[in-house]
């Protein structure tokens, strides 16, 4: 899953490109896949010689999925008209180099883990018409992290300068203590 396009026009909300990525694994790995997690996609970034905010266009991606050896890829974008956030995600098939119709989530900013997490209910039955899971079931899963923890822990993973880093992980830790993603990257801090 790669970080989706902030195509909001707002530097402040840049941090949901990550947090796209970071919620569609997730729920992927709950699902039943493999999708590789940051740590690979910075690797394979620094192996291409790339910087880790480099935002690839789609042949850049298919570069990129290819170098991971993915089957599949996750691309998106993310736009909000005030206080709505309309989230859009597409599957490319790396061995065919096909992509898929796009499919989108909508809702309240409040309430964005679950439009990502609907979103990815929708991907998931894109990659497994089989799956059998409600999508309410689905949602309920990031239904106990808190926006503001979950915020304060994709802006302290992405944070370059270490201080920085620590700040907003403990933040994240103080805002919602038993949000475990957060007291995971803390520790490794």
């Amino acid at each position: 899953v790669l970080p989706f396009d902030n195509r909001t026009g707002q530097p402040s909300l840049e941090w949901i490109r990550e947090a796209a990525a970071a919620l569609l694994s997730s729920r992927f790995t709950s699902a039943g896949f493999a999708p590789m997690g940051r740590a690979d996609r910075l690797y394979a970034l620094d192996h291409l010689g790339l910087p880790q905010g480099f935002q690839p266009s789609r042949a850049s991606a298919l570069k990129l999925a290819q170098m991971l050896d993915a089957d599949s890829i996750v691309v998106g974008n993310y736009i909000t008209d005030g206080s709505t956030l309309i989230a859009e995600g597409r599957i490319v098939d790396v061995p065919h180099m096909r992509m898929s119709a796009p499919v989108t989530a909508r809702g309240e900013m409040k309430d964005l883990i679950a439009v990502f997490d609907s979103l990815a209910w929708k991907l998931t039955r894109q990659l497994d018409p089989g799956f059998n899971v409600a999508e309410e079931t689905f949602v309920a899963a990031g239904a106990n992290v808190r926006l503001e923890a979950f915020e304060q822990y994709i802006r302290g993973i992405t944070e370059s300068d270490q201080a920085e880093r620590l700040r907003h992980l403990q933040q994240a830790v103080k805002l919602d203590p038993g949000f475990a993603p957060a007291w995971m990257a803390l520790g490794r801090e």
